[in-house]
């Protein structure tokens, strides 16, 4: 006996079920788009006004019987949803421990690799002076005898160490936690940022101008630099 095996489950393929059970429903909508052209002719008189609405008004019936039909049709799934967010929840928690622990290791190989390039600086620095000090010597040198001034000793660049062999684990089970050297930033003066980094908050605007209209502010009045305030119309079609 298979348990899973319950009455209505030789129901047909969901898209041809949903083709039988709402035809009626999709031969309203199909008469509905064929309705409408691709290129809306300009309205030009009130007769034509007249007509573009019963047109609309038409099309929002069909609209609101299949939003009807849709939400039972739709619930088992969003139901089925939630259940399984809800039993594979524990995801989110384990992730979060995981990150946890990586945050860590991040601090280890931050710390590693400051540790090297403080080293390389330094390897660095102590070249650069050696290079000065045989140059010094050197320049001595043909001051005592009386020759030309010996070339500069040139200091060989010495690349630093890639993050990826700085910042490297291995544990005993072969797990491996290694490093990449990404580039990264944070906003440290707002004000200095270049304009095209800017982005316009929309909603801020929007309550900014809701907010002249509601206190009674004239539309020739209303006023906010950078910003055009002007008036439009909303339909809305109802019956």
């Amino acid at each position: 006996i298979n348990p899973r095996a319950v009455a209505g489950d030789n129901q047909p393929p969901l898209a041809e079920r949903l083709a039988a059970d709402h035809a009626d429903l999709k031969k309203r909508a199909d008469e509905a788009a064929e309705l409408v052209p691709e290129q809306l002719r300009a309205i030009e008189s009130d007769e034509e006004a007249d007509a573009y609405t019963e047109t609309a008004k038409s099309i929002k019936d069909v609209v609101a019987d299949a939003d009807k039909a849709f939400a039972p049709e739709k619930e088992p799934w969003l139901t089925g949803g939630r259940v399984v967010d809800d039993f594979f929840g524990f995801r989110k928690s384990l992730k979060a421990k995981a990150d946890k622990i990586v945050v860590a290791i991040n601090l280890w190989q931050n710390k590693k690799l400051a540790a090297q390039r403080k080293a390389d600086a330094e390897a660095a620095e102590a070249a650069r002076k050696a290079a000065e000090a045989e140059t010094e010597r050197l320049r001595k040198e043909a001051i005592a005898f009386d020759e030309d001034p010996p070339p500069v000793v040139q200091v060989a660049w010495v690349p630093p160490v890639a993050a990826k062999e700085a910042v490297r684990v291995f544990t005993a089970t072969g797990a491996k936690a290694s490093g990449s050297l990404k580039w990264d930033y944070e906003i440290v003066k707002a004000d200095d940022l270049p304009r095209d980094l800017l982005v316009p908050n929309l909603p801020a605007i929007k309550a900014r101008v809701d907010a002249l209209k509601a206190n009674g502010t004239k539309i020739e009045d209303a006023a906010i630099p950078g910003v055009r305030i002007f008036e439009r119309i909303q339909t809305s079609i109802r019956r």
